[in-house]
């Protein structure tokens, strides 16, 4: 199934697809799909880390997926895919399946004309290494705008489902949360620096591309 579906704030979104992936397992369902903008500036966090106690009074959320804590800014484009264990080639890892998912991504920017890039090994070496944030510190499956990384993926697995939750950063963080800009902003994301008509190609681009994904991930081998 693919849902489109966008709320306000960030509980409703991390709780519907926390709510999509119980179904998934109650259900015995196929697997998810969604993809969708963020509405307003607000914060998510793995549900075993802390939210500074100085942004406790920003709208917030905790993401069962895990990572570090992101700055979410209105028209970011935000993802989530629940894939079922038994259609998984078994030559494959969870690795296989996040470096592909970045790969996706990436396609979709350089298909709408901005130049972005897969992590490299300079990104090792300038990473912040603070884990409590997600875009300080360096992954291989992430991908960069210039020097900011724009794409962070989380991911975790049960018996029977991998779960990935994903943001790719449209918008410049510092737009949203100007006020915490010298204490936060290394952690902050500079986006894709696009115009409203880009970020909607940007997204049609990436629900297209995540579709034909899943339609090769159980194996209907479609032409992209």
């Amino acid at each position: 199934m693919i849902y489109i579906e966008s709320f306000l704030s960030a509980e409703q979104n991390m709780r519907f697809d926390d709510d999509l992936l119980r179904g998934c397992v109650i259900n015995s369902q196929a697997g998810f799909l969604r993809v969708y903008r963020w509405q307003m500036p607000g914060l998510t966090q793995a549900n075993k880390r802390q939210v500074p106690d100085d942004l406790m009074g920003l709208d917030y959320a905790f993401r069962s997926s895990g990572g570090g804590l992101v700055f979410h800014s209105p028209g970011d484009i935000v993802f989530s895919l629940g894939l079922p264990l038994q259609q998984l080639d078994r030559a494959k890892t969870i690795k296989h399946v996040l470096m592909e998912l970045s790969e996706t991504v990436l396609k979709a920017l350089l298909d709408s004309g901005v130049s972005a890039r897969l992590a490299g090994a300079s990104d090792v070496k300038s990473s912040l290494r603070d884990s409590r944030f997600c875009a300080s510190y360096f992954s291989p499956y992430e991908v960069y705008v210039a020097e900011s990384k724009v794409l962070g993926i989380a991911a975790k697995r049960n018996k029977q489902f991998l779960f990935f939750q994903g943001v790719l950063h449209i918008q410049p963080s510092v737009d949203y949360f100007e006020i915490f800009q010298e204490r936060y902003s290394r952690f902050f994301s500079e986006g894709c620096k696009v115009n409203e008509a880009q970020m909607q190609q940007i997204y049609d681009r990436v629900l297209h591309l995540f579709r034909v994904y899943l339609d090769q991930y159980f194996c209907k081998n479609p032409k992209i």
